[in-house]
């Protein structure tokens, strides 16, 4: 790098509150560094800083304006500025032209013939016609399932009523044993030996 070297101690600070950058101005190129990537070059850029608080938005989107979408963060719509500016450099430098990407390209369908076309119309109909049925069958499966939940849980309440009548019924006769032991002579002496 010709010109001046940047020391650490003149490295900015990078807080989110705090962003310095300094620039140097070597043989008509202006560099700033930042501590994410290091020495950068470009022809426009401001400083910002804490204490410059009179930047507003309109500076900052005119330095590099990013040619994609915007953001409401005017810093980062100036990193990606600076990023595409460096690489398109680059490409230039080493004898590649631009980037060019067309989404519209690969979105356009192609032409189809009549038999294409028909052959589509039918796969899509006979489509249409295996997702009713499976859209049914899977509605039949559920309201089989809902009929044996509901045949269960009718079995299960029975069976529960059934258990508590047996319980009663055994509480009762073990009632009947305690008095009848109590008065029964041969129980008394059953229950002696």
């Amino acid at each position: 790098m010709a010109g001046k070297d940047i020391s650490q101690s003149e490295v900015p600070s990078t807080s989110a509150d705090n962003i310095d950058f300094l620039t140097y101005d070597d043989d008509n190129s202006n560099v700033f560094y930042s501590e994410d990537v290091g020495p950068m070059w470009t022809d426009n850029i401001i400083e910002l800083s804490s204490s410059n608080t009179s930047t507003n938005d309109s500076q900052v989107s005119n330095v590099l304006p990013f040619e994609g979408r915007q953001t409401e963060d005017p810093m980062l719509d100036l990193v990606k500025g600076e990023l595409k500016h460096r690489i398109r450099s680059r490409r230039h430098a080493s004898g590649q032209g631009d980037i060019v990407v067309d989404f519209a390209a690969e979105a356009k369908e192609e032409m189809l013939t009549g038999e294409e076309e028909e052959r589509r119309k039918l796969r899509r109909e006979k489509n249409r016609v295996a997702a009713q049925k499976c859209r049914g069958k899977k509605r039949e499966r559920a309201d089989n399932l809902e009929g044996t939940v509901a045949r269960l849980e009718n079995k299960q309440s029975r069976i529960s009523a059934e258990i508590a009548k047996l319980q009663n019924e055994k509480e009762h006769l073990e009632d009947l044993i305690s008095v009848h032991q109590s008065v029964c002579p041969k129980m008394k002496k059953h229950g002696d030996s």
